[in-house]
């Protein structure tokens, strides 16, 4: 499991597990995509703010750990999205300014059809693009809304602002943009899964803003026992176990809602029909920011 979800190796013996994360919505969870590449860069990030590199070497670091990473996994088209778009990122702030994310989606998207125009009917590109476009545009106005809200409740629930207060507005906020990112990554996904493969979800969104610590930390700890346990073996060997411990978590919770709550199959959805949930599902959401 923590092979799979680090450098995307696939083990005999992983057939198991990998049906009940299919069933449970939960496949993106052992599929390398953007999420890891993003997960790397800002752990390699905060390492590198606490031991007191400048902005310029943070980027270097980024730079090299996201390119490292791609170096060892599979090219996959989310993977080379999320790379490129990390690289793109260092360099704009080697350069002293700050990438655009439409514009660095775009880029990586021309490099990706470049490579291979074919790659655009893929499940694969048009969920890496299409889920990221829409949390580009859309998350950020419902984060904002629902953000807000959180905060009104807050402020209602502690009358003095104390470390308690402060501590309970930054977890409210954060559990608001996970859970408005989760469902509008789900909106937009399950239209194009069910016309790739027939096959829906409905706990896939939840599940996410569950599972998604236990898969960040599996692919750190996964990674970081790969890098140093030739140097350093038992800080290796305590990195191997929390990625351990993280993914057993995973494939339980894979498990237990696979069991109870399979996913059903569905009749597979027209590319045309697709196309028009997913507008619609995104014009909902911007509605929905401004009526709610």
């Amino acid at each position: 499991l923590v092979a799979a979800m680090t450098v995307g190796t696939r083990l005999p013996g992983l057939a198991p597990h990998a049906r009940d994360f299919r069933d449970a919505g939960m496949s993106h969870v052992l599929a390398i995509s953007g999420f890891n590449v993003a997960v790397l860069v800002a752990a390699a990030a905060i390492a590198a703010r606490a031991a007191g590199l400048r902005s310029s070497g943070r980027s270097w670091v980024a730079l090299g750990v996201a390119a490292g990473f791609l170096a060892i996994t599979e090219p996959e088209t989310s993977v080379l999205r999320a790379g490129f778009g990390a690289a793109l990122a260092a360099v704009a702030a080697l350069r002293g300014g700050r990438s655009r994310g439409l514009g660095v989606l775009g880029a990586t998207a021309i490099v990706a059809m470049s490579i291979d125009v074919g790659c655009i009917r893929g499940a694969g590109f048009q969920l890496s693009y299409g889920v990221v476009a829409a949390l580009l545009v859309v998350a950020p106005r419902a984060t904002e809304r629902w953000s807000a809200r959180a905060d009104a409740l807050v402020d209602r629930a502690f009358t003095v602002r104390t470390s308690a207060h402060e501590a309970m507005a930054i977890g409210s906020r954060a559990i608001a943009a996970s859970a408005c990112a989760s469902m509008v990554a789900w909106t937009v996904s399950t239209p194009i899964a069910m016309a790739h493969g027939g096959s829906l979800s409905p706990l896939a969104a939840p599940l996410s803003v569950i599972t998604m610590p236990a898969a960040a930390l599996a692919t750190v700890g996964g990674v970081a026992a790969a890098g140093i346990h030739g140097v350093w073996p038992t800080a290796g060997d305590w990195c191997g176990a929390v990625a351990a411990v993280c993914a057993r978590f995973l494939a339980s919770v894979a498990s237990a809602v696979a069991t109870a709550v399979p996913s059903p199959e569905v009749s597979r959805l027209h590319p045309a029909a697709a196309m028009a949930t997913i507008a619609a599902t995104c014009a909902a959401w911007l509605v929905a920011r401004r009526a709610v």
